[in-house]
This record gives structure tokens, C-alpha cells and sequence, in this order.
């Protein structure tokens, strides 16, 4: 009876846990997807899915945010390997500042400001990042960042030492971003191919169903082909939605995920509204608008699709009301239309409304 009484010492561990006001796993941070998809689990494989320019590395950082966050307020142990493939890792660290300057104090900064590009950064602004010292000590405790491991061998032996020193004690994540730089071992024939073995043979059943790590990975959605053929056939928006389909071969790694979500901009097609006529007007939100779509789940109810107000600078994503919410959305859409007359008497922007 050994798997039964490792079963039973794992239900009575994670009583114990709730019953001391501890947690067992890292919370999902939108409220209303809750009853569908409440929390990041030990041994779970997460898909991300969205065309490019669709802010899914924004989504992705959010995410680490969001686990840090949580982490230090609840004395969470976790260990966060941020495989940034795309970027290099000063420039993701300067995004994760500009986030933290917002949430932590209230001030606003862009990419191109932080970088003193036209004007010196302000003193001020340097020396709270600076005093913040502590704060960025304890995040580097919890988050690596790594873009010099490309291949499936490469991203398994870091997430292998990782594990040996830390899995006993530590809820450890690999956050892949994404399959698309994905490079090949000598093993591999192809890069398909060096992706296939990293979904199944690595993620899936060593880092995942063996050592119990948390793994999201992102994936590429076909944007051009399905918006021409929106474009010129007239089709519903559905078909323009994400889907398991619209990763085309990569496609094989979804069957091996616990849960798939997508982003959606509708924006990006030119639709006025979404998802109907009654719906968000995506006239006057424009790109603060994205949506999360649930099109994988394993073991819970699928999720409705989750309207989401996104602001890039601080790559910040937050919950739309409800679309049969009238009140609250005519005092938001209000707002962003008051917030854009400012830029323009400012800046003197082109007038957007």
C-alpha cells in the first residue's frame, strides 16, 4: 500500500497547510475565472496561446508579477525560471522595473523614458529603484531569468538543477516564452521535432508527472491567414477567435497540456464591438482591450471568455466589467475617452474620437 499512503501523507500535508493559513498553490488572478481555474498547481502544463503583437509576453510577465507578489505576501516558496527566448535579459528587466515602479509607486514610466532616450531619467525616479534594493533582492531569490538555454536538452538541465536544490522545499515554474525560438539539440532532426520531444518527453513527463514543477509555455497563433480570410469572406467572429487549431502543427503539444488560454485582440480585425453587437465596444477601447479565452481544460468546467483592460506601459491586465454591466462600462468608456481629450490638449496628439 505505498502509493495509497503517499496519497494519503500528500491530502493530510495540504490539510494541514489550509488549516495554518498556508497555501498549496499559487492563485489565478482573475476572480471570475475562479470556480473554472482557480490556481497554478504543482505538476501542472500550461499553454498560452495568441497571435504575435497580441501582448502574450506582457501576459506571461503579469503573471510573474502576480507570483511574486503572492509569494512575498504569503511566505510562498517559489522558484520562477523566466526562459525569456526572445529578449535579452536587461531589456525584460527594465520592463519588469517600469511594472514595479507603477504598482509599488504610483509612477508611470515608458520604455523610452526609462532608457533616457529624449530626456535624462529624473534623478528621483533612479534613486527609488535604488532604494528599492531589498525589494529586487528578493525578487532575483525568486525569479531567474534565462535566455541563454534555446534547446530542449539546454532548458531541461537548467530546470534539473533548479529542481535538485530547491524542488523539496520550493513550488518551482518553468515559464517558456516561447516554442517559436525553440532551437534543436544534435538529437533533432527538425525544430518540430525539438519541440515535440520538449512537450512530451521533457515538460510533460519528467518536469511535470516526475519532479511536480508548474511549466506555461507559449504558443503561436497564424494571425495573417485567418484575418484575410475573415476579412474576405464575410465569416463569424468565431472564426476568427483562437483555437487549438491555429498552431498548426504545434498543435500536438496542446493534447499534452493540462490547460490551454488564449488572447485575443479585436482590435487588430477593425470589429467595432466584441463579442456581438450588445458587447464591449472595442471602438472606444481600441487596444485596452483583451480576452482571455479558456480552449483547454482537462479537469474543470471551461471558462467563459474573461474581457481584460490592459495598459502595456505597465503591463498591467485587470478585469473589464461584465458586458450586461451598462452602468460600469459607460463610466470606464467615459474615462478613456476623457483620459485621451487630455493627451490630446497635451501633447497634441491625433484626435481619436
Amino acid at each position: 500500500m505505498a502509493l495509497y499512503e503517499e496519497v494519503i501523507n500528500d491530502l493530510e500535508e495540504k490539510k494541514k497547510n489550509k488549516e495554518s493559513g498556508k497555501h498549496n498553490s499559487i492563485p489565478w488572478p482573475f476572480s471570475r475565472h475562479s470556480e473554472y481555474f482557480d490556481s497554478i498547481e504543482k505538476g501542472t502544463y500550461i499553454g498560452l496561446l495568441g497571435a504575435t503583437g497580441s501582448s502574450k509576453s506582457r501576459f506571461i510577465r503579469f503573471l510573474i508579477y502576480n507570483m511574486v507578489q503572492f509569494s512575498m505576501e504569503n511566505d510562498y516558496n517559489i522558484k520562477i525560471l523566466y526562459f525569456g527566448l526572445e529578449d535579452e535579459k536587461k531589456a525584460i528587466y527594465r520592463k519588469i522595473i517600469a511594472h514595479y515602479l507603477w504598482s509599488r509607486h504610483g509612477i508611470e514610466v515608458s520604455q523610452k523614458y526609462l532608457n533616457s532616450k529624449d530626456v535624462p531619467l529624473p534623478d528621483r525616479y533612479l534613486n527609488i529603484i535604488k532604494q528599492d534594493a531589498p525589494f529586487w533582492e528578493e525578487f532575483e531569490k525568486r525569479v531567474w531569468i534565462i535566455n541563454n538555454a534555446t534547446s530542449p536538452n539546454e532548458i531541461h538541465e537548467k530546470c534539473e538543477k533548479v529542481y535538485n536544490q530547491y524542488g523539496k522545499t520550493h513550488h518551482c515554474v518553468a515559464i517558456i516564452d516561447n516554442f517559436a525560438n525553440i532551437t534543436k539539440d544534435t538529437t533533432d532532426d527538425t525544430e518540430y521535432q525539438a519541440v515535440k520531444r520538449l512537450s512530451r518527453n521533457i515538460i510533460r513527463l519528467r518536469l511535470c508527472k516526475t519532479l511536480n514543477m508548474s511549466v506555461i509555455a507559449i504558443l503561436q497563433q497564424d494571425y495573417e491567414s485567418e484575418r484575410n480570410s475573415f476579412r474576405n469572406t464575410g465569416k463569424p467572429i468565431t472564426a476568427i477567435e483562437p483555437n487549438l487549431s491555429s498552431v498548426g502543427d504545434m498543435k500536438i503539444c496542446t493534447r499534452d497540456m493540462f490547460a490551454v488560454f488564449a488572447i485575443f485582440d479585436p482590435f487588430r480585425y477593425d470589429l467595432k464591438s466584441y463579442p456581438n453587437s450588445e458587447g464591449y465596444s472595442i471602438e472606444i477601447l481600441r487596444n485596452k482591450a483583451k480576452f482571455l479565452l479558456m480552449l483547454k481544460a482537462n479537469e474543470y468546467a471551461m471558462a467563459p471568455r474573461l474581457g481584460m483592460l490592459f495598459d502595456g506601459a505597465k503591463e498591467h491586465f485587470e478585469e473589464l466589467p461584465r458586458p450586461e454591466d451598462k452602468l460600469a462600462l459607460e463610466q470606464l468608456y467615459t474615462k478613456i475617452i476623457q483620459e485621451e481629450r487630455d493627451k490630446i490638449a497635451k501633447f497634441g496628439q491625433q484626435k481619436m474620437f
